[in-house]
C-alpha cells in the first residue's frame, strides 16, 4: 500500500497514523505524477524531429547539469518564481540540453507543449485508492508543486487526481518555490 507520505508500507493505514492531521497536500512530479516516458527519451525524440541525433546518456547528463544550474539561479533569487520565470527556466534547460538543435525555440515550444498534455504523465497506480481513503476520513486534500500553471490542466484531466483539483498550490502562481 502507498502511504499518504508516498512510502510503500505493508501495514494498513489506520486512524492512529493520522492523529491531529486535518489536511494532506501532495507534491506533483515524482510523488503522484511521473513522465509517461523517460524525459531523456522524450528530449531525444524531439531532437530527432528537429534534425539532430543525441545519445540518451548525453541528454540525461546535460539535463541534470542544466537543471542544477537553474536551481542555483533560483536559490540566488530567494526562490522567487513566476509563470515567466518557469518558461525561461525550462527554455534554458532545453537549450542547454539539446544545444545541437539549430533552431532551439521551436524544439523548446514542442517540449513545453508536450509536458502540458495529460497523456505525457502517468500517476502512481495506487493514487485513486489512497486519495479516496484519505477523503473518506474527512481530510482536506490538495497538491503543492513547483510546477507551473500547466499542472492545473493535467490534474483536471486525470480522474484519479480529481480530489486534489480544487486545492492546487502552484509555485509559479503564488510567486515562491516550495
Amino acid at each position: 500500500m502507498l502511504s499518504p507520505e508516498g512510502f510503500k508500507t505493508e501495514e494498513p493505514l489506520t486512524t492512529s497514523h493520522l492523529t491531529g492531521v486535518r489536511a494532506v497536500f501532495f507534491d506533483a512530479v515524482g510523488t503522484l505524477l511521473y513522465p509517461a516516458a523517460p524525459v531523456a527519451i522524450t528530449y531525444r525524440h524531439a531532437a530527432l524531429r528537429h534534425g539532430v541525433s543525441i545519445e540518451e546518456a548525453t541528454i540525461r547528463h546535460r539535463l541534470r547539469d542544466a537543471f542544477v544550474r537553474q536551481e542555483q539561479l533560483d536559490q540566488v533569487t530567494g526562490w522567487r518564481t513566476s509563470e515567466a520565470r518557469e518558461v525561461e527556466r525550462w527554455r534554458h534547460i532545453v537549450h542547454d540540453t539539446l544545444r545541437e538543435v539549430d533552431r532551439p525555440e521551436p524544439c523548446f515550444a514542442e517540449l513545453w507543449d508536450w509536458f502540458r498534455n495529460p497523456s505525457a504523465w502517468k500517476t502512481h497506480p495506487e493514487t485513486a485508492v489512497v486519495l479516496a481513503e484519505l477523503s473518506a476520513r474527512g481530510l482536506t486534500l490538495g497538491m503543492a508543486s513547483n510546477f507551473d500553471a500547466r499542472l492545473a490542466e493535467i490534474v483536471s484531466a486525470k480522474s484519479e487526481l480529481q480530489p486534489l483539483a480544487t486545492r492546487l498550490v502552484i509555485s509559479s502562481l503564488v510567486g515562491w518555490r516550495k
